[in-house]
Order: C-alpha cells, then structure tokens, then sequence
C-alpha cells in the first residue's frame, strides 16, 4: 500500500502529517486527520469517516462493530437476547396478575379498601399479645387474670367453659351419664319433664270427711309425695282418704283403713310416715280436693308434701 501520509517540505524532510486517502470528483485526494477516524473503500477510492461523536447516538451512518463468528462474546450476546425474551414475558404477565413472585421484594400499589383491610388485620393480630398470656386454669376456677373463653352465640347462660354451658338443661335421651350428685331443690319437682311447685299440709283433723288437701284447677290431680299420720287420742280410729267431690276411695277404704290410737299413759304416740321422691299417691279425680275419712271423732295430726301434675 503507498504511503497516504502529507510531508511538509518533502524536499528537506519536512515533518509528516497523518492523512487519508479520499476520492473528490474522481481525483485522489489526501485529507489530513488530526484524530480517530475511520477508513474505507479500496486503494484509489477510499473514504474517510470521523466517528460519530455523543454517547448513544442513533442515526445513519454510524459506524457498525462485527464480531468475529468463533468471538466468545457472540455466545454471550445470544443469551443475553434470550434472557431479556424471558424478562419481557414475566414483566408482561405481571401486567395481567398472572404471575406469583416467589422471592425478593415486591412494592404493590393498593387500594384503599385493600389498606383498610389489611390494616384492620394487623390491629387484630396485634391485640393478641402471645408472650404475655396469664397462667393456665385448667380446673376453670373462678380466678384473676385467667384465661377465659367466649361461648357460642346461642349460649345465654353466665356459668361456662367453651361452648359447655353448665346452667341449662341436659339433653333428652335415654344414654346413661353416671353417677350424678344432685343439689335437692325443696321447692321444685319435674313430673313428666314438667317442673312443678312443692306444697305442704299440716293440719289436726278431728271430724269425718275433713278436706286435707284443696282441690287444683287447671285439669290437674293431687300428687302426695309424703304423707305422716299420727294419733292424737288414745281412743282408737279407723282412717282413709277419699276425693271429696267423687268420694273416690284412694289411701284405704271404710272397711280397710288405718287404725290408730295412742297407749293409755299417752307417752307412745301411733303413727307412720310414707315417703317417695316418685310420689306414694296420684288422685283419681282431677280437679277434687282430698279428704280425711274417720269412724270416729278422734284427734289426728296429719303433714306432708304435694304436687299438682296434669
């Protein structure tokens, strides 16, 4: 290749000037270069080119860098455009919410319904301070700073544990729950799964056909849970009882009734007690009153208790 380069003063070896070998107007020309530039074409019609100056600019004519098909960086770049499809696809379905991010940070942009809810979460879980629970209470006693537990909504009841409610019925059945030790209650009796009043007699009777017990209403019988009869005479009676609207024999009758009389010196009293939580006598009658039979005008002292059942 000749030399391209300017000499000033070749007659006494001047200094050279670096330049290039162009073409105007189809006469060779030599264009001197004071920097980079670029040179193309063939020997006789070469071109030279100044890089385009400004970072990143785009445009014709810019200069163009291939690499060589055996370069290591071709291998790079080709994954590189590869990588860049891959990030493209997940930046597009996060677009349409159709991708889970499985790691790092995600900033999301929410509603203000959203924030409400989820700031409504947050107060909750932050009111139950774990670290800071009081002492367990397993036998449930009555205690301060115990935990507590809320019923269910259809438990009215005070006296609970859970959804256990301890002051309402048991549920009907025939299922055996064992041994059960139960506070009497002197002033309610269940008859039939109904809770009915006790009632209490005391009276001396000393006549024939003495009204004992008053009649109920409300289509009811008498029902005697215990009856205590004792004589007050030493002169001895024969007893019964009988409604006294049917005059229907109930405790005996006139001719197998009760005798009872004191002893002579009076310091023995004759008498008996019945008793049964179950009831020792159900009226025949509804609606009547009992009576007190006698044969003969005597002092008698009768007491007990009573219901009134349908």
């Amino acid at each position: 290749m000749a030399d391209t380069n300017l000499q000033l003063d070749p007659g006494s070896g001047g200094d050279k000037l670096a330049a290039g070998e162009a073409t105007f107007n189809s006469e060779p020309a030599r264009v001197q270069v004071d920097c980079a530039a670029f040179l193309s074409g063939d020997e006789g019609s070469r071109a030279v080119t100044l890089p385009s100056t400004g970072a990143g600019v785009v445009g014709l004519g810019v200069q163009r860098v291939t690499l060589a098909s055996d370069d290591p960086a071709v291998v790079d770049l080709a994954a590189m455009e590869v990588l860049l499809t891959t990030i493209d696809g997940k930046l597009t379905a996060c677009n349409t919410g159709a991708v889970v991010i499985s790691s790092g940070t995600v900033t999301a942009n929410l509603s203000a319904t959203d924030n409400a809810v989820l700031d409504a979460i947050a107060a909750s879980v932050a009111a139950v301070d774990i670290a800071s629970l009081p002492a367990a209470n397993l036998g449930q006693q009555a205690m301060a700073a115990s935990v507590s537990f809320v019923p269910a909504s259809n438990i009215t009841g005070g006296t609970y544990i859970g959804d256990i409610g301890f002051d309402g019925s048991l549920p009907s059945g025939s299922n055996t729950i064992g041994i059960v030790h139960a506070k009497p209650d002197s002033s309610v009796v269940y008859y039939g799964g109904t809770a009915c009043t006790v009632k209490r007699f005391n009276k001396v009777v000393s006549a024939d056909d003495t009204e004992l017990i008053p009649a109920p209403t409300g289509t009811k019988k008498v029902l005697i849970l215990e009856l205590d009869a004792t004589a007050m005479s030493t002169t001895e009676t024969e007893w019964y009882l009988q409604t006294a609207t049917a005059d229907t024999n109930c405790w005996g009758d006139n001719t197998n009734g009760f005798l009872f009389a004191m002893d002579a010196d009076g310091d023995n009293l004759a008498g008996r007690r019945w008793h049964s939580e179950f009831g020792i006598l159900l009226a025949p009658d509804t609606d009547d009153a009992i009576n007190v039979r006698m044969s003969s005008g005597q002092a008698m002292h009768f007491s007990g208790t009573y219901i009134e059942v349908a």
